[in-house]
């Protein structure tokens, strides 16, 4: 699978590059076309702007590589058709202009977000981030919101996603999240939040800097919601 995966990854991205070049290229976020009443992926690039989120080895922060794995992510689930929204398209907040202090800004950042999720019709929220913790600690953890069955679902075909497609030592299961995810903790739309590795690991970090690797990871994600949207079944096959 990990051989297939790498050869499926460049031949996407060629398809993709000659897809724009056609102009067949699906639409970006702000000129997106809702009248299908087809699902609408939100990919939600955590932290931004002064808010950079945690600090891993060598410096490298959070909102950097949450960003790049973001548009990433956007650019293969449009390539499979889907609508996409992305919730930054620069390193900055989203919060409300003209607040004094970084408390509010950052409170009105993610309430913006999951306005955005709840105010979108047949939306569904795909929330990258990184975790950080022990060294020893690596891999993706899949966490969901408890307010819809349906995120426990999609956090399940994505962790599957990952230790089958990419790390098969993985063995983590999907958490339900807790009051310290406001995002999902608050989503009443299925949500997920991709913690695709950790800061604190040096493997991780080599992964996580490198272009290709956050394509693979990209590429995980967007299989696994192609799964979701089509019943789940190859995430089962596979697991």
């Amino acid at each position: 699978m990990l051989r297939l995966l790498g050869m499926l990854v460049p031949l996407l991205l060629v398809l993709t590059v000659a897809n724009v070049m056609a102009g067949k290229a699906v639409p970006a976020s702000a000129e997106a076309d809702f009248s299908s009443g087809g699902p609408v992926v939100i990919v939600d690039a955590g932290h931004g702007g002064e808010d950079g989120g945690a600090v891993g080895i060598g410096g490298v922060q959070e909102k950097d590589l949450n960003f790049s794995i973001a548009l990433k992510t956007a650019d293969q689930l449009r390539f499979f058709g889907y609508t996409v929204l992305i919730t930054r398209t620069a390193d900055q907040m989203t919060c409300d202009d003209g607040l004094p202090t970084l408390r509010q800004r950052k409170k009105s950042d993610i309430q913006n977000r999951l306005a955005l999720l709840e105010e979108t019709e047949n939306a569904f929220l795909v929330s990258i981030h990184q975790n950080f913790f022990g060294g020893y600690a690596k891999g993706a953890q899949i966490f969901y919101s408890g307010n819809n069955p349906e995120s426990k679902t999609i956090a399940q075909i994505m962790q599957n996603a990952f230790a089958s497609m990419l790390q098969p030592e993985n063995e983590r299961l999907p958490k339900k999240a807790t009051t310290d995810i406001y995002l999902l903790y608050k989503a009443t739309r299925p949500a997920v939040m991709a913690e695709c590795g950790f800061l604190s690991n040096g493997t991780d970090i080599a992964n996580l800097t490198d272009s290709g690797y956050q394509s693979r990871i990209a590429f995980v994600i967007s299989c696994a919601m192609t799964d979701y949207f089509g019943g789940g079944q190859a995430a089962q096959d596979v697991a």
